[in-house]
Formats: C-alpha cells, sequence, structure tokens
C-alpha cells in the first residue's frame, strides 16, 4: 500500500474529513486513515509535508497543485484540481498526461463500485444556474462539482446527463404519508405513500402528517411509516399534532415530542378557519407556537407549525393575533392551502409582505377549481407578479389526501386520493405555461421548503450536500432520472410499478 499511495501524495492538499454517520464537515487531522496522513497537509499554510525517505527529493515533490481529501468511513478520495504530472515524467500514463479535467483517486477498503456516480455534462440548477457540470457522487452525498472530472483507479457508474437540467430532489412540506381522508366514513380512508410513487415524482424528501383523523391514525403509526420509507431510501420526517385541540402528540407534549423523536420536526396540520378543526383561540395557536419553538430550538431543529387552512372568512387572522400579541415569530407559522380561494391568495401577500412564508397546494381537481381552488402554478405566478420572493414561497402535494369527486350534477360521487406527482407537474406548468424563471420556481420546492424546516443538506446541489438529484430532459422537463441517498432510482420502471399496482 505505501508504494502505491506514497507517489500519488506528493503534492500539497486540503484535507475535509466527514463524519461517519452524519457527513458533517469535519477539519480534524485525524479523521483521515492513518496510512495517508503523513501524505496529506492543509495547502494554505504552504508547509512542506513529513515526506520520508529519498521521494523527499523528487521533482513532483515541489509542484504545487491544490488537492481535496475526502474521508468517508474506510475510504480516502482524493481529487486533483491540476492533474498535471504528480509523478516523473517517465513514469505518466496518458491519464495522468491529460490535462484540463479534475482526477479523482481512490484509497482504502470496503468499498463498492455502485457508490460512486458520476453524472457528465449536465446543466446544473442548484437551484442557481451553476452552467455545465460534472458532478460526482459518493456515500449519498455530492462530493465534487466540476466543468470535467476524469476518475482515475476507481471503479463508478456514470450517467450521461447531456441535454438535461440536474436539479436538487423535491422536499415536498404536506403528504400524508400513512394515509389521509376518512372524511366520508371509513370506506374513504386513503391508502399509505408507497416509495416509488415518490420516487416517480421526483420527490426526494417529505414532511408527513396527520390530518382530520387522528382517531383511527395516530403518531406512532406515522413515525413507524416515516422510518419505513427511509430505510426505502426516501429522506422522510413527521410533524406531531393534527387538526384537533388540544393537541394529540406521542410523548404527551408537543416539546418532547421535538426534542425525544429524531424524525418529529414541527407540529401540523394545526386547522384554523376550517368546519373540520377544534376552533383554537389565538392563546391556544401561541401556546403550540411557543411550545413548538423551544421543542426547536432544544432539539436543533426548526420548529416550525405547519397550519391547515379553511375556507372561512377570518383567514389568517387567528395568526397574525399569535404572532403580533405574543412572543412568537411571524416566521415560525407555515399556513398551507393559501390558494383555496382568491381571498385566502390575497390575505397571502399582505402575510408574506409582513416576512411570513405561505404554502401552495399543487393537488386539486377540475370540480374544486370551479369552487373557486386556484392551480398552484397560477398562484404561484400571482405570487411572483405581486412582487413575493421565493424565498418565502413553497409549494407541497397534499399527497395521499382526499379529494371529493363529483358527478355531472353536483352531486357527490367519492373521495380520489391527492398524488404527490402534483408537484413536479405544476413545477413544468409554472415554467412551460406561465414562463415564470426555472430557478424561481425550483427554489420554492426545494430551497425554500428546506431551509423552513431547518434542512441544511437538502435542496441544493452543492459540495456536501444530500445526492438526492433529479434528471429532466431540457425541453419538456420530463423527469427521466431520480437519484435518492446517491442511488439512481429508475423512473420508468418505477411508474411501471405503480400503474401495476392500480
Amino acid at each position: 500500500m505505501e508504494s502505491d499511495l506514497s507517489p500519488k501524495l506528493q503534492t500539497p492538499a486540503t484535507a475535509i474529513g466527514f463524519e461517519s454517520v452524519t457527513g458533517r464537515p469535519l477539519l480534524q487531522k485525524q479523521s483521515l486513515p492513518k496510512t495517508t496522513q503523513e501524505f496529506v497537509w492543509s495547502s494554505e499554510n504552504r508547509q512542506k509535508p513529513p515526506w520520508r525517505g529519498p521521494q523527499s527529493k523528487s521533482v513532483a515533490m515541489q509542484q504545487r497543485f491544490s488537492r481535496t481529501c475526502w474521508h468517508f468511513r474506510s475510504f480516502c478520495l482524493i481529487l486533483d484540481d491540476d492533474p498535471g504530472p504528480a509523478r516523473p515524467a517517465a513514469d505518466q500514463t496518458p491519464r495522468d498526461r491529460h490535462s484540463g479535467h479534475r482526477r479523482a483517486t481512490l484509497f482504502g477498503s470496503d468499498w463498492m463500485s455502485h457508490d460512486l456516480l458520476l453524472i457528465r455534462g449536465a446543466h446544473v440548477m442548484a437551484p442557481e444556474d451553476r452552467g455545465i457540470q460534472d458532478v460526482l457522487i459518493a456515500c449519498g452525498r455530492v462530493i465534487a462539482i466540476e466543468p470535467s472530472i476524469r476518475p482515475s483507479g476507481i471503479a463508478y457508474d456514470t450517467i450521461d446527463a447531456a441535454g438535461r437540467f440536474l436539479v436538487p430532489g423535491l422536499v415536498d412540506s404536506l403528504v400524508h404519508i400513512s394515509g389521509g381522508g376518512g372524511e366520508g366514513g371509513f370506506a374513504t380512508r386513503t391508502p399509505p405513500l408507497i416509495v416509488n410513487a415518490a420516487f416517480a415524482a421526483g420527490v426526494t424528501t417529505v414532511i408527513g402528517a396527520l390530518g382530520t383523523d387522528d382517531v383511527t391514525r395516530n403518531h406512532a403509526d406515522l413515525l413507524g411509516t416515516a422510518r419505513a420509507l427511509r430505510s426505502q431510501g426516501l429522506s422522510a420526517y413527521a410533524l406531531t399534532g393534527s387538526y384537533r385541540m388540544p393537541i394529540r402528540t406521542l410523548t404527551g407534549s408537543v416539546r418532547d415530542d421535538l426534542v425525544l423523536i429524531p424524525e418529529f420536526l414541527g407540529v401540523g396540520e394545526v386547522a384554523v378557519a376550517d368546519h373540520r378543526g377544534s376552533q383554537p383561540t389565538v392563546a391556544e395557536l401561541a401556546r403550540v407556537g411557543g411550545d413548538a419553538l423551544a421543542g426547536g430550538l432544544l432539539s436543533g431543529k426548526s420548529g416550525t407549525v405547519l397550519v391547515h387552512m379553511g375556507d372561512h372568512e377570518s383567514g389568517l387572522s387567528p395568526l397574525i393575533a399569535a404572532s403580533s400579541e405574543y412572543a412568537v415569530p411571524i416566521k415560525h407559522w407555515l399556513p398551507t392551502h393559501i390558494n383555496r380561494q382568491q381571498r385566502l391568495l390575497d390575505q397571502g401577500v399582505s402575510w408574506a409582505r409582513l416576512g411570513g412564508r405561505i404554502d401552495l397546494t399543487t393537488s386539486t381537481t377540475p370540480e374544486l377549481i370551479k369552487a373557486g381552488d386556484i392551480p398552484g402554478a397560477d398562484a404561484l405566478a400571482y405570487l411572483f407578479k405581486a412582487g413575493i420572493p421565493a424565498s418565502q414561497i413553497s409549494m407541497s402535494s397534499d399527497g395521499q389526501a382526499s379529494l371529493p369527486v363529483f358527478d355531472e350534477n353536483g352531486r357527490f360521487k367519492g373521495l380520489d386520493v391527492a398524488p404527490i406527482s402534483s408537484l413536479i407537474r405544476d413545477v413544468q406548468a409554472a415554467v412551460r405555461e406561465h414562463r415564470l424563471p426555472l430557478t424561481e420556481v425550483l427554489a420554492t420546492v426545494t430551497l425554500t421548503p428546506a431551509e423552513c424546516w431547518q434542512l441544511p443538506s437538502k435542496g441544493r446541489v452543492a459540495v456536501g450536500a444530500d445526492a438526492d438529484l433529479l434528471l429532466l430532459d431540457r425541453d419538456s422537463l420530463e423527469l427521466t432520472h431520480t437519484i435518492a441517498a446517491g442511488v439512481s432510482r429508475d423512473v420508468f420502471e418505477r411508474r411501471a410499478k405503480v400503474a401495476a399496482a392500480g
């Protein structure tokens, strides 16, 4: 090992370690393998490394290149900024002599080749436009974004992304992952989310919640469903609480749920201005908001309160009062279904101008639209025209919720299941039909919800971020690949399985 390793590490380097489980960056030298520690040092101080033996006099040792070292569990990945001669010219291979690319070299054991994935020639929208780039993925993380990356000495998989956008995986702030509905009787309960349906829709992160039914459904089942989805590669989180007040929780308190249960990020859906809710007072809302805020502070989570908005004329008034009369910041609330009707959408504009965030629902039906529902893409265009920035707007699918269906005479026929695929559908409609900037539209389903729920490794394409990525056709914006936790999911195969399952 020493004889193979030493010649390749005879140039200055920047060492970046990774924690074995969480993947948080660690600027600690001891996190590197012992076999490489004596060869890796900081390029900032330009100190000479502790080279040993006759190699310390080699010409290659004197060369000053920038190198990044990533340490994952039991291996070390070296990325050269300058793939010029790192060894005497006589010993160079044709790949060594190739210039203009970034070269990757792997050291260590316990390595599986399918964990390393190179995406070539993608137009990266991170969601900001980063142009044509190669993206290298290892162990579920993005580890390099460069105009050209040419790995050497490593087995890896490749996706040719020419003619496609590479964008962050979608972050869906409201999905009834354990099922919803039930408002038309037991037969109208909707089924749990199928993980393949999420991947086929480009959703790589979900926030699960209960809704009206917190009797036959509960938080233990919600948590179990989230963990089952996580075991299948989907980043799944959950919320404590439901429509009901006093609020129902798993441990007996909002604060305890957030502190003690890793998957619980906040509270929701708390129903306001809706006949199915408990008609909470302003003081009750403030108490829930305060407990969620304290629980979030203690656990390092957002503690955001997701608020289901009904169609009563009171609208957002209770939330405005809760933040004006009590010490609950306005950004701590996330009112959803804001596009339920035009009056509520206009209130949402005023709310956003006060500094609050708003969430649009993408699942709807023709009957609901006739009754006043505004499609998500249309509502987004309206908000952008009103000057509300993407940093204050998110869109969510309300997946697995029940949607009423009526016959031609307006009589109730039954309930459909809200599709999680409505999220990417409205992204496409916003860009293709309303001509909205792709970077701004993407932010509402990636970066903004990730920041709202305090998920810093989600919603962006960046070195160190989770490798939850999508490839979209540049012309049609149709989804061609979903990459979740660094693993490419065959979208077409999964769509077929979802269709076969009915």
